[in-house]
């Protein structure tokens, strides 16, 4: 921690007063050179902060280690391939997101595959997923005025299965969101 020694002179044109106090060891509230400028007390700051350049501590550049986090805390992609979320589930591992597109679905009860290597926990992201009927959108799983309107998912370690009762339309496909853990 720097420190500076600060003795008082006081002098005018007819006399010269040196203190008798004793040096005093203190710390400035900031210090300067002609590479960086540092605080040397805490600082708040109310309103915007504006940054050009690097923002370090130590050897890490924090806007990067932000930009990181946000990206893996925050992965808010759904695509077709395994998503990391940066979500981590009550045993420490990580969760991740896969979504699945099914076209129209012509039988009452459809299994697919849905290769996810190492499956541990998997279930389904039910805010992600929903049936196509023409224009429309429903909620998976989807609850129809009676047993033979709904329409239910679920999924294991290997499969997911759509089960539809026997009123229930579904010819524009669907789409399920799977969240998961993996064993390794």
């Amino acid at each position: 921690m720097l420190q500076k020694s600060l003795t008082t002179t006081v002098f005018d044109k007819l006399y010269t007063k040196y203190s008798n106090e004793p040096t005093l060891n203190c710390l400035p509230v900031f210090d300067w050179s002609e590479n960086d400028f540092n605080f040397n007390v805490p600082i708040n700051v109310s309103g915007n902060v504006s940054l050009s350049g690097e923002l370090t501590i130590g050897d890490t550049n924090v806007l990067d280690e932000i930009s990181t986090i946000n990206n893996n805390l925050f992965n808010l992609n759904y695509e077709t391939s395994e998503v990391k979320t940066g979500e981590v589930w009550i045993d420490g591992k990580p969760i991740y997101r896969k979504v699945f597109q099914v076209s129209a679905i012509q039988s009452k009860v459809v299994t697919i595959n849905h290769n996810i290597s190492n499956a541990n926990i998997v279930w389904v992201d039910t805010s992600h997923s929903f049936l196509l009927v023409g224009n429309n959108t429903y909620s998976l799983p989807r609850i129809g005025n009676s047993i033979n309107q709904c329409v239910g998912v679920q999924a294991t370690r290997s499969t997911f299965t759509i089960s539809a009762g026997s009123d229930a339309s579904f010819s524009g496909g669907a789409i399920v969101t799977l969240l998961y853990t993996k064993t390794t």
